[in-house]
């Protein structure tokens, strides 16, 4: 019945639905006219073709709405054919309505859902060749006002070189050449870098190259990796996000890439963010990202090019209107500097940036106007959009006073944007701007305080930009570092929660400043935060904050039983967000610190054993060494492992006790990585050897011996490739999470005389360019191809040059090798070319092996 329905439907031409009848018995018919009659739209004519129909049957029927023919399927189309004309029997009449023009992208006559539809007209904006926009004003772009797509489809913005070497590298990839299906790439860049208006630049060019489907994600949207799936599905096309601002979209971009992977959905999402936010607030991103691009000062060729774009729009500026165009380029090129919005500004008016903006923000009349444009910058410089009802609330403007009465004293400063006034929302220039203003304009404490608690009282946290709004402005660091008078901070916290409420995050961070501020107290924040999680037991950031205050707890008393007790409270927290969300480096790293801390109090406690100050070693040891296993880049884990390493050298207790644990059970292979360590920090690397030799006679096979055994070999006797390579090699199962052993096996099999080994080396970097690691980590360069210490000069010819990279086959053996074009010396990158024979040293990350220091 079921299949007869799905047939029924895929007959449909506009109104009218023809079901073909034929022999089917009178239940079965009544069956499929019921649903016919249930499921379709109002109105829609039914007809039912039955040989033989009688009268009493077409009464029936027609009671039913439905009209019965006395007709076979043959004499149906031979009626067909003799009533509609040649000209109308074109196949495409025949395709449902469309009810959005994505269906042009299509494979099928499927139509989207209206989930679908709904994402595509509120979340995305579709980039497609036939993008418009309104006219852009090019003296206003080069202010650095946002005007969205108007200046890249005027072609106001030029060109960079980083934009050829992005889409070549990152977008324009066949699917055979990509890591895997889902691919995430950063633009990171200074604040007005131009990293935005690159983006877009990237977005439309894509657009036009037919690359897949291209989305422009709004802000503060939250794309459905379901609705995703469901427009590859119904495309087979891949489709490319770019999403702006990493730091204040982390979580969902976070979660979108994560159930993307999942789904092994093809999908590449570009995004950007400046430096410090992205090394502050991303740090959950930065294993996801496949490869990053940095957007540095304007080169030489940029400057000329953004002068001449100058001169063309008549927006050169009291300081270079008078000046002829090299002299322009100079300007920018070393008076003031090549960073894209700061050059832009001091070129062409010839005054320091924040002196321009501050100047800006002093000339604004009336006094009313500028205290809306000073709200505005207090909350863009977070790069939130600020809600017109906020402002409304703020001020006691609505949007029609805010036309009337401040578009003219604004407009230039004050952007706003939104189709009514329910979703309009205004903007600073830049955020960069806002952050000017706002740091210049409430230098004073008081200003500052009395502008806080004036929108914290007026903010609505059911509106999505009020709540991002309100969770940067309460953050803890944040007030530190703003407010440093104690009675403030308190202060604005009271005004929050009598504005909104003990919302969670809020007693979260009312928690967090206790425990930062000079002479907080741990047992408010304790108490705050156990509130916190029972309103939201589902945040796991919460439950970290717990532990760390347990934590500190621990330091701040002497008494052995309470550090003991407050410890393991610390660790419950990390073990329950362990088993809920999965563990991270810094749950793993923050086992290892409560582990050290207790060993401390073990050494020094007079009464201690010498089992009990081993156990303890061996249970630091256990969780370094598999935190290094699976978190290999943790910068936190390196400090720990010097702190554990000192603790236990600088204690002769520790050390003997290390020593008879080992001679008790050697098979024991934590106590042996730790006494051959210790013996290595004393600058007795053959005792080392004979620790590890003794341990792998019992347990041969044991992953960590073989790869600390390999580790010694290689910094202390590494003559023996042979054994680097057996020990190496048995320090890890292929596809495990061993990636420092696959690493060094990879580094030295790359050369190997035997062909199987230098295969097997291919295959563990394509691994390693694929695996969950922070992306500096992938592509640090770990060590070089050396021979007595000094890297070997190898040569070769230039196979294919790119935007930004290339390949070489190296003489002697034709293996490819990759180089990216800041590794050519003497500034040739542009001269060089298919080809030319190169010279260069081998350098090795964990995305593979690549030609360094090239010399023409």
């Amino acid at each position: 019945r079921k299949r007869l329905f799905t047939h029924l439907y895929e007959l449909a031409y506009e109104n009218t639905i023809v079901f073909v009848g034929h022999s089917l018995q009178d239940h079965n018919i009544r069956f499929v006219m019921h649903m016919l009659e249930k499921e379709s739209p109002h109105g829609q004519r039914h007809y039912l073709l039955k040989p033989g129909v009688e009268q009493i049957e077409r009464e029936f029927w027609a009671e039913k709405k439905i009209t019965a023919l006395d007709l076979g399927f043959e004499d149906f189309l031979n009626q067909i054919e003799s009533s509609i004309p040649d000209n109308e029997r074109a196949l495409s009449l025949i395709r449902p309505a469309k009810t959005h023009p994505i269906q042009s992208v299509f494979n099928s006559h499927v139509q989207p859902s209206e989930e679908l539809i709904d994402f595509l007209e509120v979340q995305v904006q579709w980039i497609t060749p036939q993008l418009s926009a309104a006219k852009a004003n090019p003296k206003d772009f080069f202010k650095g006002i946002n005007q969205g797509w108007s200046p890249i489809l005027d072609d106001l913005a030029i060109s960079r070189k980083l934009e050829d070497a992005i889409f070549e590298y990152a977008l324009s990839l066949p699917e055979i050449g990509r890591q895997g299906a889902v691919d995430f790439f950063l633009v990171k860049g200074e604040a007005g870098a131009g990293k935005s208006v690159l983006l877009r630049k990237l977005a439309t060019k894509a657009a036009d190259s037919s690359l897949g489907i291209i989305f422009w994600v709004n802000d503060n949207a939250s794309p459905d990796p379901y609705l995703i799936e469901e427009l590859i599905s119904k495309s087979a096309e891949r489709v490319f996000l770019f999403w702006d601002d990493a730091a204040i979209n982390a979580q969902a971009i976070n979660r979108f890439i994560t159930k993307a992977d999942e789904k092994n959905l093809n999908v590449t999402l570009v995004s950007s963010e400046r430096y410090n936010e992205w090394n502050t607030r991303c740090e959950e991103l930065d294993e996801l990202v496949t490869d990053k691009f940095e957007l540095k000062y304007l080169s030489e060729e940029e400057i000329d090019s953004l002068v001449r774009k100058l001169e063309e729009h008549d927006s050169l500026g009291p300081n270079l209107r008078d000046k002829n165009h090299q002299q322009r380029c100079l300007e920018f090129k070393e008076i003031h500097g090549r960073q894209l919005l700061v050059a832009l500004h001091e070129a062409t008016m010839g005054e320091p940036f924040e002196d321009i903006i501050f100047n800006e923000y002093n000339n604004i009349y009336p006094e009313s106007a500028k205290r809306i444009y000073l709200t505005v910058c207090t909350l863009n410089r977070l790069k939130v959009p600020v809600r017109a009802g906020l402002m409304s609330r703020i001020h006691e403007i609505s949007f029609e006073d805010f036309n009337r009465r401040f578009y003219k004293p604004l407009e230039k400063v004050v952007i706003a944007k939104g189709g009514n006034v329910d979703d309009i929302h205004y903007y600073a220039r830049h955020s960069e701007i806002a952050e000017i203003v706002f740091r210049r304009a409430l230098s004073n404490n008081d200003d500052r305080y009395q502008e806080y608690i004036r929108i914290v009282n007026k903010l609505n946290i059911s509106f999505s930009s009020d709540k991002s709004s309100f969770r940067s402005l309460i953050r803890a660091k944040s007030l530190i570092e703003l407010f440093p008078d104690h009675e403030d901070v308190v202060s604005i916290y009271s005004q929050a929660r009598a504005s909104i409420g003990d919302e969670p995050y809020l007693l979260q961070q009312i928690a967090n400043y206790e425990r930062l501020r000079p002479n907080g107290s741990l047992d408010r924040a304790k108490d705050l935060l156990i509130e916190a999680s029972e309103q939201a037991p589902y945040d796991q950031s919460i439950l970290h904050s717990l532990s760390v205050v347990w934590r500190d707890k621990s330091y701040l008393t002497d008494d052995l039983e309470l550090k003991k007790k407050f410890r393991l409270e610390s660790r419950s927290y990390l073990e329950t967000i362990a088993k809920k969300w999965g563990s991270t480096s810094y749950i793993s790293s923050s086992y290892v610190e409560l582990s050290i801390s207790q060993l401390e109090d073990i050494i020094n406690e007079e009464s201690s054993t010498s089992y009990t100050i081993r156990e303890a070693i061996r249970r630091v040891q256990h969780e370094i060494t598999e935190n290094k296993r699976q978190y290999p880049s943790d910068s936190h884990l390196l400090e720990l492992e010097e702190r554990f390493a000192n603790l236990v050298n600088d204690n002769e207790a520790a050390f003997k006790a290390l020593k008879k644990a080992f001679e008790e059970s050697d098979r024991e292979p934590y106590i042996a990585i730790r006494l051959s360590d210790s013996y290595v920090e004393r600058k007795q690397p053959e005792g080392a050897k004979e620790v590890l030799q003794s341990a792998l006679e019992r347990k041969r096979s044991d992953h960590r011996l073989n790869y600390h055994y390999a580790e010694l070999l290689r910094n202390h006797f590494p003559e023996d490739i042979d054994s680097l390579l057996y020990h190496y090699r048995r320090g890890f199962t292929p596809g495990d999470s061993n990636f420092q052993a696959q690493f060094w096996y990879a580094r030295y099999a790359f050369f190997s005389h035997d062909e199987n080994k230098h295969k097997e080396a291919l295959e563990i970097f394509e691994n390693l360019r694929k695996a969950r690691l922070p992306h500096n980590s992938k592509i640090d360069i770990r060590a070089y191809d050396t021979r007595g210490g000094e890297k070997v000069q190898h040569s070769g010819v230039v196979r294919v040059k790119r935007s930004g990279f290339g390949f070489l086959i190296i003489d002697g053996t034709g293996y490819d090798i990759f180089f990216p074009a800041e590794n050519v010396q003497d500034d040739m990158w542009d001269a060089i070319r298919e080809g030319d024979r190169v010279r260069f040293a081998i350098g090795y990350a964990f995305k593979g092996p690549q030609a360094c220091n090239i010399h023409v």
